[in-house]
């Protein structure tokens, strides 16, 4: 018999969990896994926010699991957002393959009869070939029609794995790039660095504070990274704690005389590694240290059995100097029909008008605006 419950608070489920795990992993959906969200829930959800999970459940059997918040949004809006949302993408509920449409239904309903039921529930970073804005909205009890729309999207540079060796794929890039990552790879040797995947507590303690120290000297100047704070550093030490040995969270560093000058931080699940995001010591940039730390990366989800490597939202060039292929994430935002549906719409318009703009800006053009508008106001810098 199947059965919905909407949690209003998150604590320690370990049925749940184990199971929700492996929904991660069989979708191959690392981001979406316990330990990723509950982690940011845990150090980085704001105290104005506060969670709506959906478990779907078949018995003892959990069935799927859409883990929302609610967040005050434009207007005091009620807007549902998945745990992570902002931080990390592709981001879904997650269901038992081919049980999605009786979750997405269950889903609906839940959260259409909940205490504050969302006047809008929003998808960010979520696969353009990913079925649940469509399900979700179809299923929505509530009279009048749904609306559904897209609000920007990204590509995502990927690189597949199969049916090759790391050498042969290193063979089907041009000679120029062979060339120049190994010459680079002999100077970094030459100098002594050590190329290195952290494993110990105390690795992964120090590696975590190079990135950060490494992660702020690159985007401080540039007006601030949007990606890391205080918040941040504590969820990544406790996502690192609980998949210590497991290879899921994987931070790749390169050292010189005791110096850390490159790390970057990879998650995994199902055969799918996630490039987070990393740093380095631009006085080492003529050695292209990020591209070497890519390069040992790539090499070792080669050697253990990875299926595909997905780099993230966004075309910066270096990610297509290593991948094949390319992913779309969306934006999304889905009003349910009823009497409110006019009303949030109009209020939803100027926000989905600056992200229209902003996805057509190049990632300097968006820093510089950034930077002016918090000599401005530091309020509207951060929206």
């Amino acid at each position: 018999m199947l059965k919905a419950q909407l949690l209003h608070e998150v604590g320690e489920w370990p049925l749940i969990e184990r199971q929700w795990d492996e929904l991660a992993l069989a979708s191959a959906s690392p981001y979406a896994s316990p330990p990723w969200m509950l982690s940011w829930y845990r150090h980085a959800l704001s105290s104005r926010c506060s969670p709506r999970v959906v478990v779907v459940t078949d018995r003892k059997q959990l069935l799927g699991i859409a883990p929302f918040y609610v967040d005050p949004g434009p207007g005091g809006l009620n807007r549902y957002r998945l745990l992570a949302s902002g931080l990390s993408a592709p981001l879904q509920p997650l269901a038992v393959p081919g049980r999605e449409g009786d979750v997405a239904a269950l889903v609906a309903a839940t959260l259409a009869k909940a205490a504050t039921p969302p006047d809008l529930v929003t998808f960010e970073g979520i696969g353009a070939d990913s079925p649940w804005p469509r399900l979700i909205g179809e299923a929505w009890p509530r009279a009048g029609r749904p609306w559904l729309h897209q609000d920007m999207s990204l590509p995502a540079p990927t690189l597949s794995l199969t049916g090759r060796s790391f050498q042969e794929w290193t063979m089907s890039k041009s000679a120029n790039f062979r060339q120049q990552v190994n010459r680079d790879r002999r100077r970094l040797e030459a100098k002594g660095a050590k190329f290195q995947l952290a494993t110990s507590g105390k690795d992964l303690q120090r590696g975590l504070r190079d990135f950060a120290t490494l992660h702020y000297a690159r985007w401080n100047p540039r007006g601030g990274s949007n990606a890391l704070d205080s918040r941040i550093e504590r969820m990544l030490e406790d996502v690192a704690r609980i998949w210590r040995g497991s290879e899921r969270f994987r931070l790749w560093t390169i050292e010189v005389e005791g110096q850390t000058i490159s790390a970057h931080i990879f998650v995994a699940g199902g055969g799918e590694l996630a490039y987070w995001n990393g740093g380095f010591d631009e006085s080492w940039a003529a050695q292209h240290p990020s591209i070497q730390t890519f390069m040992a990366a790539i090499e070792h989800a080669f050697t253990v059995g990875d299926r595909r490597i997905n780099f993230g939202p966004g075309g910066q060039a270096y990610k297509y100097r290593f991948a094949d292929g390319e992913d779309t994430l969306k934006w999304m935002t889905l009003v349910p029909g009823g009497s409110r549906n006019s009303l949030t719409r109009a209020r939803l318009t100027p926000a989905h008008l600056r992200r229209a703009v902003a996805s057509r800006m190049s990632p300097a053009r968006k820093q510089q605006v950034k930077q002016r508008l918090r000599r401005v106001s530091p309020r509207h810098a951060e929206s």
